[in-house]
């Protein structure tokens, strides 16, 4: 039979070439130049959504596409003044890191430097956090999985203290089993407890205090109602900083409660376990070395790329046995003492580490990006940055006290400062609400390049206010002003918006210019509604300003029917006055001239438009 020479039609060849094909549409990206074209699924959705190939369009049309259409698409939780959510872009060196891996250590196991570095990035981390050496830690797909392993630890250690052994034979013999939060732990706390096979029922959710974290006499009033009833507590939950508030629970008081009942104590810190390393917070949480144990999410204040998370435990025992995976003839390896000679070949050893501390098997050295990130800027980097969030937090909440058109909800504790648009005078709750929620619909749609995704707003259980959350990742100083600043003003934006409320077109508004060297070398433009009122001028409501356009510069001016006041009743939050009484203006020259004062419109001028025609107003 001749040799078969045929090739997969897979390019193996050319990984440089291939990196090369995408680096210019990734520069582009980075830059986060315009509004976020991510928007515009007319763009990419149909040339996306097709049937499967059959014989599939070849390397460089794919690669064209991933360019264009995925990367030019993509989700800007990279850009300066991104503060919606609490993961980032991951910083250049865990890029590269992650290629490394994803090329040279395609598995975590065997004695390779690439396993090497991924133990050695977890006993780092360990250090890092402040832990004991004898504490054991493994990289997860995320928090999810972080806690899903600290819980199934906790499992274990609660069978075992009643003679079961919950990871070889299930729940059997629990009754009722109980593991006990605060009501704003994370909701993946109660899928774990269900993959788990305990039951999401089983989650006790207890009050907050005063403080918002965990009412302690209120959980103590319900372990004693539980120990009473016979029911199996299995873990207390301690929220080392939510992603609502950052605030933290009470970690000293919860593990001196848990030590002295004999219950695990699971600290979930994926976002704001990190906080740790500013000394002026570190004694909210407590003594490390009484965690048994910790989850904690590196894809977020470490800026390690998504899919990085890590668990951290005390009991090793305990951990093995709640995850142990027997041995097959393929990995017998597994048994080989590891040493640090030469070998005969790195598959000799499995190499640093277990599969039985956690969920996977194969998997991809998720710590080698740590391992990098550690490498390049150390612990001292790592808490300069934490530090440098936090004070960011802070000059928001200070910018926040000193804006009328805003109120601080919480004071910040690490990196989130939570506040809402709340006018003078208004103290209906429903139409501040109302209002909030018509800002953040307001700013998704008409942004500034600077704001993207600036604003989340949620509303906590048990709370009757909206708040929006600041997440101060802003690298620069300057960019808190500019987002505080927007979001007061889009307040405004809405309060004096003209009788005709309705959208007549939108058009190109200019929210600022590059220079170099004197001169412009590039726009920022957003899309912003254009309001008709009075048959007389228009209205451009920009993302950060209001530019006045008289009637000249329009090719259609719809007359609207309805004479003063001239404001409309725009929903809930429009039932009564707005800022200045109505009645005193008697024209739109008196009205555009209060509203300059109070929300920044700025009147284009006429003779400039003349000769140039119609533009909107240019800041710089």
């Amino acid at each position: 039979m001749a040799d078969d020479t045929r090739r997969d039609r897979a390019s193996t060849d050319d990984l440089a070439g291939a990196v090369r094909a995408v680096m210019p549409g990734l520069e582009r990206f980075v830059r986060f130049e315009g509004r976020d074209p991510a928007r515009l699924r007319s763009r990419w959705l149909a040339a996306l959504d097709g049937p499967l190939p059959v014989d599939g369009i070849g390397r460089d049309a794919v690669l064209g596409e991933l360019s264009e259409l995925i990367v030019g698409h993509g989700l800007r939780t990279g850009h300066p003044g991104f503060t919606g959510w609490v993961t980032t872009m991951p910083t250049d060196v865990a890029v590269a890191a992650d290629l490394a891996q994803a090329v040279a250590v395609p598995q975590r196991w065997w004695a390779t430097a690439g396993n090497f570095a991924d133990d050695l990035a977890m006993r780092w981390l360990i250090a890092l956090l402040g832990f004991p050496a004898s504490h054991v830690g493994t990289f997860t797909a995320g928090g999810s999985t972080a806690n899903l392993i600290g819980l199934g630890a906790a499992r274990q250690h609660a069978g075992e203290r009643l003679g079961l052994d919950p990871g070889r034979d299930g729940n059997r013999g629990f009754v009722e089993p109980r593991v006990y939060c605060s009501t704003e732990t994370h909701h993946v706390v109660g899928r774990a407890l269900g993959v788990l096979g305990l039951g999401r029922s089983s989650l006790r959710e207890v009050a907050l205090d005063g403080e918002g974290t965990i009412d302690v006499d209120a959980l103590q009033r319900v372990l004693d109602d539980d120990a009473h009833a016979g029911r199996s507590q299995v873990a207390i939950v301690a929220c080392a900083g939510d992603v609502n508030t950052g605030r933290i629970d009470p970690i000293d008081r919860l593990a001196r409660i848990a030590g002295e009942r004999g219950i695990w104590l699971h600290v979930d810190g994926a976002y704001g376990g990190w906080g740790m390393l500013d000394a002026r917070v570190r004694e909210r949480f407590g003594d490390v070395a009484c965690y048994d144990s910790f989850a904690i999410d590196p894809h977020k204040w470490l800026a390690a790329p998504v899919g990085t998370g890590a668990a951290i435990v005390r009991d090793a025992g305990v951990l093995g046995r709640a995850f142990e995976c027997e041995t097959g003839a393929y990995d017998r390896e597994r048994h080989a003492p590891i040493g640090t000679a030469d070998t005969g070949s790195p598959f000799d050893e499995l190499g640093l580490g277990t599969p039985d501390f956690g969920v996977d098997f194969s998997a991809p050295a998720r710590g080698l990006a740590v391992w990098a990130i550690l490498r390049e800027i150390g612990a001292n980097g790592v808490r300069e940055r934490i530090v440098r969030h936090n004070d960011c937090a802070r000059r928001v909440a200070d910018r926040v006290r000193n804006d009328p058109m805003l109120e601080l909800l919480a004071e910040p504790v690490l990196s989130i400062c939570c506040f809402r648009i709340h006018p003078p005078r208004w103290t209906d709750e429903a139409r501040l609400d109302a209002l909030n929620d018509a800002v953040l619909h307001w700013k998704l749609s008409y942004r500034s390049a600077l704001c993207v995704n600036a604003v989340a707003l949620y509303r906590p259980h048990g709370d009757d206010h909206w708040r929006e959350l600041a997440f101060a990742h802003l690298e620069r100083a300057r960019h808190v002003g500019r987002v505080l600043h927007a979001q007061a003003r889009a307040g405004e934006t809405l309060l004096v918006r003209p009788v005709g409320s309705r959208v007549h077109h939108h058009r190109d508004v200019t929210v600022g210019v590059e220079r170099q060297e004197g001169r412009v070398v590039g726009r920022r433009e957003a899309r912003a509604p254009v309001f008709a009122l009075h048959g007389q001028a228009q209205l451009v409501a920009g993302p950060q300003r209001l530019a006045h356009i008289d009637r000249t510069g329009l090719a259609e001016q719809p007359h609207h029917p309805h004479p003063h006041p001239f404001w409309a009743k725009m929903g809930p939050f429009f039932t009564t006055e707005p800022p200045w009484p109505p009645s005193a203006c008697s024209s739109f020259q008196e009205a555009s001239a209060r509203a300059r004062t109070t929300s920044a419109w700025r009147p284009w001028p006429r003779h400039t438009r003349a000769a140039r025609g119609p533009r909107p107003w240019c800041s710089s």
